[in-house]
């Protein structure tokens, strides 16, 4: 017999296989880290939104502490105020949206002493 050169017909659909089962692995991997990208810049805005909201929510006088809402594009955003001993007043932010499908929610809360009220 001649020396075989090359490979038989089972070795190279082993082969395909192997290659095959580490692409799909990849690009499940791959899709999993979009998705959780996204998830975290998601996270990052709802966090910037609701730091902006607090710094306005903490800038009011006592004549203006009154609850607000309002909805973006992807997000859902409430401010309320609750009336604390010695004077002082809780904020509270909750921002909500939908990650993939999922509602999420960001709470982030501040006590404060309000300005005065404005003279006439």
């Amino acid at each position: 017999m001649r020396g075989r050169t090359g490979f038989t017909l089972i070795e190279v659909l082993v082969a395909l296989t192997v290659f095959a089962v580490g692409v799909l692995g990849a690009s499940a991997a791959f899709s999993v880290s979009m998705r959780a990208a996204t998830s975290a810049g998601r996270l990052d805005q709802a966090v910037s939104l609701a730091r902006e909201q607090l710094a306005l929510a903490v800038a009011v006088s006592q004549d203006h502490l009154d609850p607000r809402e309002a909805t973006t594009d992807l997000f859902r955003w409430r401010v309320n105020y609750e009336a604390k001993p010695e004077g002082l007043v809780a904020a509270t932010v909750v921002v909500e949206w939908l990650d993939a499908g999922v509602p999420r929610e960001y709470v982030l809360a501040e006590l404060f002493t309000p300005a005065e009220a404005a003279a006439p």
